[in-house]
């Protein structure tokens, strides 16, 4: 059975020797169910209500909110974490340019992602929307729920920073 797979296109830097930006479709497949889950609870585990934050502002497809929900998740987040996670994330990602296609692999992202820190992380938002937007849904929580939860998430994001 094929997972489900959706693209999206981020700002990367040239594949030649020009300094000029260039826009590259990336594909994100769905992470198989036992790597999604353990990738699940090692959000969790770290990130907890910021990471509830997060999938509640995709969901509402508030990127305001996204934004700042963003900052408190990364105040969490250590650099070997992010690799470890982005790897995980990104597993069988591709990306397309001029009809072929190329793994998003470590060389990809340290060479196409120079000057492009923003494009990173937003493919790294897209990748986890990619695989966990129904877990609110399929652990039966509805989206009134889910905005009802906000605050006191904000609340204890908010105070963990302080």
């Amino acid at each position: 059975m094929a997972r489900k797979q959706e693209s999206r296109d981020f700002q990367v830097a040239s594949a030649g020797e020009g300094t000029e930006t260039e826009t590259v479709s990336i594909t994100i497949t769905a992470l198989d169910g036992n790597t999604a889950g353990e990738l699940g609870i090692r959000l969790l585990q770290i990130f907890g209500p910021s990471m509830v934050a997060v999938v509640a502002a995709m969901e509402a497809n508030a990127m305001e909110r996204v934004t700042e929900q963003a900052g408190a998740f990364f105040a969490k987040l250590t650099p070997v974490e992010f690799k470890s996670m982005l790897k995980t994330l990104l597993r069988g990602a591709q990306a397309q340019e001029l009809g072929e296609f190329k793994n998003i692999d470590d060389t990809f992202i340290a060479e196409r992602f120079a000057g492009h820190a923003g494009s990173l992380y937003a493919l790294a938002f897209f990748a986890l929307k990619v695989n966990f937007r129904n877990f609110f849904d399929d652990l039966g929580i509805s989206k009134d729920r889910l905005q009802k939860l906000m605050p006191k998430a904000q609340a204890k994001v908010k105070s963990a920073i302080s």
